[in-house]
């Protein structure tokens, strides 16, 4: 696909699991995708299952306004300036010392962009 047709979507808990299947199966379908996560080395990973010049990776704590704010503009910089959709895969809703809960903010960012209740595939 040219770049300027292909879909791009940003997933969050990429380095492994459900995150890299995700991004398995949107990569083999031709989409760009951005592979976030804190675990870096499990992002190259990801990132090495996935066709050559298909993704970015961006290192991301979901519990970080201004780390948001940061992955995703160089998400849509990588992608060339497109950020369709986002996938996001987390259970952080509470960091491991259980006093410092994320944002609900956070959450509703799955909702932003061109989903309109519809299959993205």
């Amino acid at each position: 696909l040219k770049m300027a047709t292909q879909k791009a979507i940003f997933i969050t808990g990429a380095a492994s699991g459900i995150g890299r299947a995700v991004a398995i199966f949107f990569a083999a379908k031709g989409w760009f995708v951005g592979v976030a996560d804190v675990n870096e080395t499990g992002m190259a990973q990801t990132a090495a299952l996935l066709p050559n010049g298909a993704s970015s990776t961006h290192v991301l704590d979901v519990r970080d306004r201004a780390a948001w704010d940061r992955a995703l503009a160089a998400f849509t910089k990588a992608s060339g300036g497109r950020n369709h959709y986002r996938f996001h895969n987390n259970n952080n809703r509470i960091s491991n010392d259980r006093k410092k809960k994320i944002p609900c903010e956070f959450f509703s960012l799955s909702f932003l962009g061109r989903q309109k209740n519809r299959h993205i595939w």
